[in-house]
């Protein structure tokens, strides 16, 4: 009886002091388990739902006795009046013990450095989702030992996703008038460099790993070109001249850093937090390994796509049967980041629901 009654009077605990807080990594699919937890917690706020507790009580009190009264003595079992009451506290116990207090979820994505934290989750739900993604983490950390991409730092394709928008932030990048001034380098300087070398559109589509340096060498003292130096007037000089007082300057790769933060936002990442800043910044700049490139900037990448793409366009634009094979090539390319893109993609998703 004193067992009991010692039972009951932990029911009348504050419910705030049994709450739980533990964490859940979700690398690179926050919002998705995010949002996931914050129905729960909706769910579990809702007034409908406290309502409901008198009604699952008595019928959970009901068919105990049904159990013991009826069920029992009808199979030639034997009754007994206070076993009914054994099913009832252990069911009262669990609810007031792990559905009624609430605890509160941190949810960590370490791809992204970002923190969401969701309150108002039952203890039960907060302890069995905190143990088990502790277990797939450990599990995690003992096969990326000797990865050279670890999951938690790269999963759901995110090496991919910054890839193609860094991409795609080169080739859609909105200065204007550096563009014509590349095109313009190349089309009077560039050509007749590359007939010297010996250089033919194929070597400068995949055989380059440096669009920029290769700028650099298409100097000449006396071919000269009309430039536009970022504003509308045209002034003639030489190649030279052309490299050293326009290029050189205008494509420092300090000058791409808004390119690089419009593609970390497009990806996700939030620019005016530091840290989520920082990761963007680090993955973006481990995509120079694609094209077998030493360097680690971010800006770095998107000049030289920058500059690539347009001196492509300038390409395209005089020679079409060139523009068709480099539309193939890149449309093949797309379609195999997208599939291992889109595949990695699920995961997250898979796991929220």
């Amino acid at each position: 009886m004193k067992k009991i009654l010692a039972i009951i009077l932990t029911l009348f605990i504050v419910p705030e002091v049994l709450a739980l807080d533990m964490e859940y990594y979700a690398p690179n699919g926050l919002p998705t388990v995010a949002e996931a937890f914050q129905r729960m917690a909706l769910i579990f706020s809702d007034g409908d739902y406290f309502s409901a507790y008198g009604i699952f009580v008595m019928v959970g009190m009901f068919l105990a006795i049904a159990n013991n009264y009826v069920v029992k003595p009808s199979s030639g079992g034997a009754s007994s009046n206070y076993s009914w009451i054994t099913p009832a506290i252990i069911g009262t116990i669990l609810v007031f013990g792990l559905v009624v207090p609430k605890g509160t979820i941190h949810i960590y994505d370490p791809v992204k450095n970002n923190t969401i934290s969701v309150p108002g989750i039952p203890d039960g739900v907060v302890l069995i989702a905190g143990l088990f993604n502790l277990l797939e983490r450990k599990m995690i950390d003992i096969t990326d030992t000797a990865s050279a991409y670890p999951y938690s730092k790269n999963a759901d394709g995110i090496n991919f996703t910054m890839f193609l928008n860094a991409i795609q932030e080169g080739k859609n990048n909105k200065k204007y008038f550096l563009q014509k001034d590349v095109k313009e380098y190349y089309s009077k300087c560039g050509r007749l460099s590359m007939a010297i070398t010996g250089t033919n559109f194929e070597d400068f589509r995949s055989g380059i790993t440096s669009p920029y340096a290769v700028l650099s060498e298409w100097i000449h003292p006396s071919v000269w070109v009309n430039m536009y130096n970022g504003n509308r007037t045209l002034d003639n000089m030489t190649c030279t001249e052309a490299w050293n007082n326009v290029l050189k300057d205008a494509l420092v790769a300090t000058n791409f850093t808004e390119e690089v933060e419009s593609a970390c936002t497009t990806g996700g990442f939030d620019v005016t937090n530091t840290a989520q800043r920082q990761r963007c910044f680090e993955i973006i700049g481990q995509a120079n390994q694609f094209f077998d490139v030493t360097s680690t900037s971010a800006t770095n990448l998107i000049r030289e796509a920058f500059i690539n793409e347009t001196i492509l366009k300038k390409i395209n634009e005089d020679e079409p049967e060139a523009a068709q094979r480099s539309l193939l090539g890149r449309q093949i390319t797309l379609q195999g980041l997208g599939s291992l893109n889109a595949a990695q993609d699920t995961q997250v998703n898979n796991k929220a629901v």
